[in-house]
């Protein structure tokens, strides 16, 4: 998907100058005896005004690439991998790990994801391999949909067992992202199924 960068308009100075003046007038008055001559003269006032330019404004966001959406996917995961791997005792602080790469929906679902592996004496092993099609793309939100190799797998602390069972299928989803601050994160994954096929 191309980058659409707005342009801004340039802004303009503009000048004004007014100018007010007022014409001389000659009155005289005669008497049978006396005559006297009033002459009365204005002077020209100008004024000057201006306007000052308006500060520049802000520059409306972007539409992301598909590389920055790629970009935000793969940072994703990876602080998916390095948290789950985790063998040691589950720690709440571990939100605000998950805060810096996902919100909303899929911020409570990792938590609580986690929390249940930890207690449960689990942790991750491996990672998946992506590959991504934009859907959609806003300044403030995007829909990714990925048909992806899962090569990680669940297993037990004490005994480094393998408790899932590897799927050698492709999976599907599509990732609901949204800007928060500038950083691109992932709110909610639809799942689509299994089977997948890369094109080529």
């Amino acid at each position: 998907m191309r980058r659409i960068i707005p342009l801004l308009a340039a802004a303009t100075v503009t000048l004004s100058a007014s100018a007010c003046s007022s014409s001389g007038s000659e009155a005289t008055t005669a008497s049978s005896t006396t005559q006297a001559e009033t002459t009365t003269t204005s002077t020209l006032d100008t004024t000057t005004t201006s306007t000052t330019a308006p500060a520049d404004t802000e520059p409306a966001p972007a539409v992301p690439s598909d590389a920055e959406l790629a970009d935000a996917i793969s940072a994703f995961w990876a602080l998916y991998d390095e948290l789950g791997a985790s063998k040691e005792p589950f720690d709440p602080a571990i939100r605000t790990r998950l805060e810096e790469r996902s919100t909303g929906d899929e911020l409570a679902t990792l938590f609580n994801y986690f929390q249940s592996n930890a207690r449960a004496g689990y942790y991750i092993q491996g990672g998946i391999e992506s590959s991504l099609t934009v859907v959609s793309a806003t300044p403030t939100g995007a829909h990714v949909r990925d048909c992806y190799d899962d090569f990680s797998g669940l297993y037990r602390i004490d005994t480094d067992e393998r408790v899932d069972v590897d799927d050698p299928a492709r999976h599907q989803v599509v990732y609901m992202l949204v800007n928060e601050d500038g950083v691109w994160k992932v709110s909610n994954i639809l799942d689509e199924g299994s089977g997948c096929i890369v094109s080529s």
